[in-house]
């Protein structure tokens, strides 16, 4: 019997429960309730606060009112100041609902993060839901 991952996945080379950072197809829900695929995305394990999303991608899924400025993110950029000490921010965030395979993750993503041609940054909000389901990481 066959898990719910799809000739389509098996096809491409994909092991039932490993998921590709480097090639894994990821979708976002637009506001009319269809997904669009993503392929500007990055899966980082190194992200331990939250999902971001680019303020790009929110106007392109039609979800810029759904920014809540109200329930702020607390973060730590990557860089830090001029002594090179994280520097603590808050981010408004946004609901998002993100497809990976045949499972969806509805997540509070960090929104409006930059990142260099990156649009989604998956974070371990949603990689620890996936090593819940038995799944692991691989190239």
């Amino acid at each position: 019997m066959f898990c719910k991952i799809g000739l389509y996945h098996l096809f491409l080379g994909y092991k039932a429960k490993e998921i590709s950072i480097e090639k894994e197809p990821v979708a976002v829900m637009k506001w009319e309730g269809k997904y669009i695929s993503c392929p500007q995305r990055m899966i980082d394990t190194g992200d331990k606060v939250a999902t971001c999303i680019s303020g790009n991608l929110v106007t392109e899924l039609g979800l810029d009112s759904n920014i809540d400025y109200d329930k702020k993110i607390p973060y730590e950029p990557v860089r830090g100041g001029d002594d090179r000490q994280p520097i603590s921010k808050e981010g408004n965030s946004i609901e998002i609902s993100v497809k990976i395979r045949n499972m969806t993750f509805r997540v509070r993503a960090l929104y409006d993060v930059k990142a260099k041609d990156i649009d989604l940054i998956i974070g371990m909000d949603i990689i620890d839901q996936l090593f819940q389901k038995g799944f692991t990481l691989g190239k």
